[in-house]
């Protein structure tokens, strides 16, 4: 309800969670297949460089698209995949050049859409 109810906030009723008496609580590994996004971003941060702000600036533009009912939101991952696997890259050695990576994943995209002419 936090975050569909955004920017207002819904008032459901109900006492906020107390980690201390929830009892316990299981983890496991995301699985890969259900979730392509992560195994992304830990190979962007893993490649390092200009690429972490790339995937940044590509998520971005393709939610937004999605937002806009531009795509389906099963088409983002693969939008922000092809950002990253077809930037030139490089090091983020100071703040122009991340913003340039970023400014770069979102035009990439954002090239992407007009070019697939896919929903």
């Amino acid at each position: 309800a936090y975050a569909l109810s955004y920017p207002e906030r819904l008032k459901i009723g109900l006492p906020a969670l107390d980690l201390v008496n929830a009892g316990p609580l299981t983890f496991m590994a995301p699985d890969p297949q259900r979730f392509p996004a992560l195994g992304l971003a830990y190979q962007v941060l893993e490649a390092g460089g200009v690429l972490p702000a790339v995937l940044n600036g590509a998520n971005e533009e393709a939610v937004l698209a999605f937002l806009r009912g531009e795509i389906r939101f099963t088409r983002i991952v693969d939008l922000v995949r092809r950002a990253v696997e077809s930037s030139p890259g490089g090091d983020g050695e100071d703040l122009e050049t991340v913003l340039d990576a970023d400014r770069w994943g979102r035009e990439a995209v954002r090239r992407f859409i007009r070019s697939d002419r896919v929903i």
